[in-house]
């Protein structure tokens, strides 16, 4: 299959969100064939959509820090307390408020691995370019 024809795959994947698709079928296009223009603006276009997702990654992890900081300010913690001792009084059992905590800290570090993930598929990708080019 020539490597337009990939590179038309990889294009189609990238608008169906497929990124894994889109970089199965990269490597196909430049095992095959010596790397070329087009190849490498179908990298450009697969590391623009990494960079996309890393940014919106970094912005949930914003904001799971800001609220994690919120929580422990002064009036947070008083506000905690409160919840606590009035749950309590009216549930007959404390308020779950670690659990929470612990969710987001969870979520916060599964997000930091899917960037350093994504970095690491990206630095591939350009390794993978580089040394096919010098195969020649």
């Amino acid at each position: 299959m020539p490597q337009s024809s990939y590179v038309h795959e990889v294009m189609q994947a990238l608008k169906r969100d497929g990124l894994d698709e889109a970089i199965k079928l990269y490597h196909l296009s430049i095992r095959r064939r010596q790397p070329s223009n087009i190849t490498e603006v179908a990298r450009e276009l697969i590391e623009q959509h990494i960079d996309v997702r890393i940014g919106k990654l970094q912005n949930r992890i914003n904001e799971i820090e800001a609220q994690l900081a919120a929580r422990k300010t002064l009036r947070a913690r008083l506000q905690c307390g409160w919840r606590r001792i009035t749950s309590f009084f009216i549930r007959g059992k404390p308020f779950p408020e670690t659990d929470d905590e612990n969710e987001l800290q969870a979520e916060l570090a599964e997000h930091k691995a899917m960037i350093e993930g994504l970095w690491r598929i990206k630095a591939r990708l350009r390794a993978a370019e580089a040394g096919r080019a010098g195969v020649s």
